[in-house]
């Protein structure tokens, strides 16, 4: 050690008035960081110089004897080879000429890289005294960034004065600390005195967290900074918030159809339906929170408000942009949430509501099944501008918004579904866009007059359409962006069967939440595949909102019928139907009555309906049902005894002559009954007496 005494040591200490450390810190190299001397006073410890003057790498201490180093010496580390040195926050005041003739060294003060960053200098706080020449001809590093506006994620940056020491830089940025959507970038030092690069930050908006990392050869982090405030902006952004099934087709089919050129930010109720490693470019999920929130689990309302706050920031880093935004027609309330509350002028977005038409039907026949339609929808026109004045001068909120909406429903969603045609006729910037509304069928509690200002106000797309309008390049990007692959059907393909898929429904409609065998799943299912046989295979495609890996029961009465024989298999059931049927257009179907039944191109492929009676079915594809499926309740149907000790289900065979095959079976026997209980089937047809005889199949 090399002890010097010092001059207004206190008596106390005066013993260990210079000591000679070594620290070691971001490296198992004892030897990485030379050593320094240094003295000890009253004042504090004060640093007086390198022990070996061959030293490129220092690190100096913050306490020496449990006394805070304090100061740096004048001249300190004048005319040495340092090529990096750590300075501890507790040293407050650096002296004349301390680093003057280095001229090529990497400076970090409490742990933060000296540097000047878009013209500010960062480091150094203002409460440390530099004196006169304390760094003599030294020039600090410099990083700009500029703030990108050409609808990339790229930002134009540069480096200049970069120490020798340094061998790569590498910049990680991201929205905020909460996220892990990070843009990084690893530059290998070309030219030290000034590089010009460009860096991706993968994303837009305003960048708060901005890591700056300073490596050596070794690969061995020196230091980094972190930086703010630079932001990242495009012309235009398109935003989908998404519920359902069947509108999220809707909008994917229009993400591959052809080039995106805008940002696309796409957030679903059901995640499962996209491969979130295969989205087209331009597309992704919504950056300022982690992405597996993003793209995982059930989340959805959740980050609404996040969502409101990050198009804000966008529109204020860049008054000129415009905004594209897709919403389910029963969640409207998240176009007063996203631009009338952040105050977005309306000449610079679009909504567009997407719907698959059978619920909306629903709302529609509730809202204007009325005497009065015309003087419903007036009325709720004026609640609609109340509502957009208060919302724009308030901000967002439930409450407020009931206020004015008398016509809303109740609960803390969807209480604006009644409200979609108000907003596709009177505001210029909403469209309003279903797949199979079918007014014919599905409005009939309303006025026909007033049903045409529906129909003039909604568009109607056909799905099997927009499919087969994708080239070969967008329908392989539409499939994996699906993740759709119907390989799951060549087992029966290799064995020469058919392809019978069975659709199901939520879990209380199949009766799934308290047992397996004598459930009406188990049973409809049985009945399905007994009536058709062997020469089929059997595809069970659930509700996307009811995974199988959730109802226990559901997944036992697969297993049972498996091990009863039967060849039922299970397909992904976050894949829209419509997407299996338009790629397998020679598959049956089968299951609970639903609007998808209406993309069978083949009539003939309409096999049986779970739970509705040839009565009470009055959709457009009911003449192309083979047979009805319900349970009987009681001891008798229609004359028949039965035993009330038992469990019943009523088959009904379609009648109409337009399909012979169906007609055929219709001649033979017009209903069946299905003992569950002993697991046969009785067929009846009514003789001329009007009474039901049973007969053979």
């Amino acid at each position: 050690m090399n002890l010097k005494a010092a001059p207004l040591a206190i008596a106390l200490i005066a013993v260990a008035a210079s000591i000679a450390v070594v620290v070691n810190i971001d490296t198992d190299d004892p030897e990485y960081y030379g050593q320094c001397n240094y003295e000890v006073s009253s004042k504090g410890c004060t640093v007086v110089g390198l022990v070996d003057e061959d030293t490129t790498v220092c690190k100096i201490d913050s306490k020496v004897d449990k006394n805070p180093v304090t100061a740096i010496a004048d001249g300190a580390f004048k005319d040495t080879n340092l090529k990096a040195i750590y300075i501890p926050s507790s040293v407050k005041m650096i002296g004349e000429d301390a680093f003057a003739g280095c001229n090529d060294f990497l400076l970090c003060y409490g742990g933060v890289p000296v540097t000047i960053f878009n013209g500010d200098f960062i480091g150094i706080p203002s409460d440390v005294v530099i004196k006169e020449g304390a760094f003599g001809d030294f020039s600090f590093m410099s990083v700009d960034m500029q703030d990108s506006s050409d609808n990339d994620t790229v930002v134009d940056s540069s480096f200049s004065n970069i120490p020798s020491i340094v061998d790569k830089v590498i910049v990680s940025a991201s929205l905020n600390t909460n996220t892990d959507v990070v843009g990084e970038t690893c530059i290998d030092i070309q030219n030290r005195e000034s590089l010009d690069v460009g860096l991706d930050f993968a994303t837009y908006g305003l960048f708060g967290n901005i890591s700056i990392s300073f490596v050596d050869a070794s690969d061995s982090e020196l230091c980094s900074t972190v930086v703010n405030g630079v932001s990242v902006t495009a012309e235009h952004y398109n935003f989908a918030y998404l519920n359902a099934t069947y509108p999220v087709l809707l909008y994917s089919l229009t993400l591959c159809d052809g080039e995106i050129d805008s940002p696309t930010f796409v957030f679903l109720e059901r995640k499962a339906a996209y491969d979130w490693d295969n989205l087209p470019a331009n597309v992704q999920p919504l950056p300022f929170i982690e992405r597996s929130l993003s793209t995982e689990g059930v989340l959805f309302h959740e980050y609404r408000e996040g969502t409101a706050n990050y198009i804000r920031q966008l529109y204020d880093l860049d008054n000129d942009s415009t905004f594209s935004f897709y919403c389910v027609d029963n969640y409207v309330e998240l176009i007063l949430q996203y631009f009338i509350a952040t105050k977005i002028p309306s000449t610079q977005w679009t909504a567009t509501m997407l719907t698959d038409g059978t619920g909306t039907a629903s709302y529609l026949n509730n809202t204007f099944g009325v005497t009065d339609p015309d003087a419903k929808y007036d009325e709720m026109v004026e609640e609609w501008n109340l509502v957009k004045e208060a919302v724009s001068k308030e901000g967002y909120s439930e409450k407020l918004i009931k206020q004015y909406a008398k016509n809303a429903y109740s609960g803390s969603y969807s209480f604006l579904s009644g409200y979609p045609l108000i907003l596709a006729v009177e505001d210029s910037n909403i469209d309003w866009i279903t797949g199979r509304l079918r007014a014919a069928e599905n409005l009939t509690a309303i006025n026909p007059a007033f049903v045409s200002k529906i129909t003039g106000a909604v568009s109607q797309v056909y799905t099997n359409n927009l499919l087969a309008a994708l080239s070969e390049d967008e329908a392989e990007k539409f499939k994996q962006l699906y993740h759709f692959n119907d390989e799951v059907f060549n087992v029966a393909r290799e064995n020469d069967k058919k392809i019978m898929i069975i659709l199901g429904t939520s879990a209380s409609a199949e009766g799934i939440n308290t047992m397996s065998v004598g459930s009406p799943f188990y049973n409809y299912v049985k009945m399905t595949m007994d009536f058709y046989g062997t020469d089929y295979y059997y595809f069970y495609k659930g509700h996307p909102g009811y995974p199988s890996d959730q109802y226990k029961f559901r997944q036992d009465a697969l297993d049972l019928l498996k091990a009863e024989g039967y060849k039922i298999f299970e397909i992904d059931n976050s894949i829209a139907a419509e997407v299996i049927m338009f790629y397998n257009p020679d598959a049956y179907l089968s299951g609970w009555q639903t609007t998808t039944f209406n993309s069978v191109v083949d009539e003939t492929r309409l096999c049986s309906i779970f739970g509705t009676s040839l009565e009470n079915l009055a959709q457009t594809y009911k003449p192309m049902v083979d047979m009805f499926m319900t349970p009987i309740s009681g001891d008798s149907y229609s004359g028949i005894a039965l035993d009330s000790g038992k469990s019943y289900w009523l088959i009904q065979y379609n009648s109409d002559p337009t399909y012979s095959a169906q007609y055929e079976e219709y001649m033979k026997h017009e209903i069946a009954i299905y003992d569950a209980t002993d697991e046969i089937f009785v067929f009846y047809k009514m003789n001329d007496g009007g009474v039901y005889e049973e007969v053979s199949m």
